[in-house]
């Protein structure tokens, strides 16, 4: 079966990061008189080339037009081969339905691809026309879904084959990002399917990835767990929506190979946070395997 791209590279990451398994400090039970195959073990990571992740920068040029070319001389000189950069609706159509101003997202394309750079597309955030929101205009989901996906069509028609990938929305699992309603894995579901049919429709090679959830504990109206909110969003439908699962995996305090078991267990490490320890798991960086682990189930 094949799986979504998604997460695949935390694993390598943590290659790269010299993340080992701990040998095991018990000594094993006497082996039974039937013949069983050995186990191999674990030999740490000494040396030589290993598989590795190809990481993105996340860059802000909107409107930065006398440092973008610095910016992306720094993110190459850091070995980056791909910039994540945010196409805010509400700034290319902002106007009104079919309003288009395109300067703004040419200079920036253009720019990027000239420094040899590979585009991640974060898209979000609708027009005020778009909503009839009074106090969150600005932020999702829009009135009319079919003016989302007329948009993403006109942005993946423009720059097919120059966006390799695009990012559907932002932490859709806190309600500050959701319009200042209660977050909606249905609803998010179905916006995902929605933004699948139209960036592919226009550019089939385009990869598309879903939003990476907030690494939160609240389990209030205002938000909901990322373990949580995937797992209803696959109970939703959302498998199919996407190439890439995304995942924000901040990892706070604690060292980058820890065991999140260990890390929720860790006051210091979890900020003193009073959630149970399998919502504390979020304060590791290593609780993108538990996402992947959820992901592998569906």
């Amino acid at each position: 079966m094949r799986y979504p791209l998604a997460l695949a590279a935390s694993a390598c990451l943590l290659v790269i990061l010299g993340c080992t398994t701990s040998p095991p400090t018990s000594t094993p039970a006497a082996a039974s008189k039937a013949a069983v195959s050995p186990v191999p073990s674990l030999a740490p990571l000494v040396g030589g080339k290993v598989p590795a992740v190809d990481p993105s920068v996340h860059v802000f040029l909107w409107g930065n037009a006398a440092t973008t070319a610095r910016d992306l001389q720094l993110a190459r000189d850091g070995g980056f081969h791909w910039v994540k950069q945010r196409f805010e609706w509400r700034n290319i159509e902002g106007k009104g339905k079919g309003e288009f101003e395109w300067n703004e997202p040419d200079r920036i394309v253009d720019a990027i691809l000239r420094a040899g750079l590979r585009i991640i597309a974060r898209v979000d955030n609708q027009p005020k026309w778009a909503s009839s929101s009074i106090q969150w205009p600005g932020s999702g989901p829009p009135d009319n879904p079919k003016d989302w996906s007329d948009f993403l069509t006109a942005l993946a028609t423009r720059y097919r084959g120059r966006i390799t990938a695009y990012e559907i929305w932002n932490e859709p699992n806190l309600d500050r990002e959701w319009g200042g309603k209660k977050p909606d894995p249905q609803a998010y579901a179905a916006m995902l399917k929605s933004s699948y049919q139209a960036i592919k429709s226009a550019d089939p090679q385009a990869l598309v990835v879903s939003a990476g959830m907030s690494p939160t504990t609240d389990t209030s109206e205002h938000a909901i767990p990322d373990m949580e909110y995937i797992r209803q969003m696959y109970a939703d439908g959302a498998r199919g929506s996407f190439d890439v699962l995304g995942v924000h995996a901040a990892g706070y305090k604690a060292d980058p190979c820890a065991d999140p078991g260990m890390v929720a267990q860790s006051p210091q490490l979890t900020n003193f946070d009073p959630s149970p320890p399998d919502l504390r798991r979020v304060y590791a960086f290593r609780h993108v395997e538990d996402v992947r682990a959820l992901m592998v189930e569906q």
